[in-house]
């Protein structure tokens, strides 16, 4: 429904402000051509009727800011596949495709982004396999191969990427799912609540974390966070107003937190 062209080499500025999109039959925002010089600032920025499947929210460029919008979506809504960008003040209708905040499907070096003040208002997700392209949280697995895990990239990087403030009312179905194709550092989850779990099996709300490896069996490096404080870091995350943390020994995937973390990945994480 909007769509854009990017010269390459030269750069442009895209201020959107006070739309509305309703009822997109797919994406409703396209941007060809040489994305790394193509910024945008979106406020005010309001997506309704998103029925269809694969009517995704925003894919928010480098150097872009996006704030102060509602986004009624059926696929990725937030989709953080570029650098230097600021995400703040979203609501979310949420339905069954696709998570909250993605920046998976391909290995990608991403770094300096923050998500702050994200709510779900309406969270209809609902899955009773173990998808690799759902939960509040995802870095989904490679798009052309979801299946093989060895489609990584060690030579990329996801570095410097805060969440913070991530609220999901009513039945969420997994917080999050993270299969590294790139290598991965300093991650920050903070204040993340979900108010309850859905009504399936605990087995199908497992979160996930995962290092994948290229085709010759490199696998990806993820930051350790017990020694240097450069994993994944999960701080106040909540789940029915009940703190998940290692030393309450509420993690794990049959308990409240429902963690299903790689055991090869223990020392690349920490719940506080």
């Amino acid at each position: 429904m909007l769509r854009f062209s990017s010269d390459h080499g030269k750069e442009q500025h895209l201020h959107l402000q006070g739309v509305t999109i309703s009822e997109p039959p797919y994406h409703s925002f396209v941007v060809y051509g040489d994305e790394q010089t193509f910024h945008m600032t979106v406020s005010s920025y309001h997506q309704v009727g998103s029925w269809y499947w694969q009517t995704d929210g925003l894919e928010i460029y480098r150097r872009s800011t996006l704030g102060n919008t509602f986004f009624h979506s059926n696929d990725d809504v937030l989709k953080i596949y570029h650098s230097d960008v600021k995400v703040r003040n979203i609501v979310v209708w949420k339905n069954e495709n696709g998570p909250v905040i993605q920046w998976g499907w391909a290995p990608r070096t991403i770094n300096k982004v923050s998500i702050d003040t994200v709510d779900v208002i309406h969270n209809r997700i609902w899955w009773s396999d173990i998808k690799h392209n759902t939960c509040i949280i995802n870095s989904a697995t490679y798009y052309a191969d979801t299946e093989s895990t060895n489609t990584a990239d060690p030579n990329q990087m996801i570095d410097g990427l805060v969440i913070s403030n991530i609220r999901s009312e009513g039945m969420s179905p997994c917080a999050m799912r993270i299969y590294a194709l790139s290598n991965t550092q300093s991650i920050t989850i903070k204040n993340l609540f979900i108010e309850k779990w859905n009504d399936l099996d605990k087995s199908s709300q497992m979160s996930i974390f995962k290092a994948y490896s290229d085709k010759n069996g490199n696998k990806v490096k993820i930051g350790n966070q017990s020694t240097d404080k450069k994993g994944l870091a999960i701080e106040n995350y909540t789940v029915a107003n009940i703190k998940v943390a290692r030393v309450s020994n509420n993690w794990q995937d049959f308990s409240i937190g429902r963690l299903h973390f790689d055991a090869y990945l223990w020392d690349n994480w920490d719940a506080s």
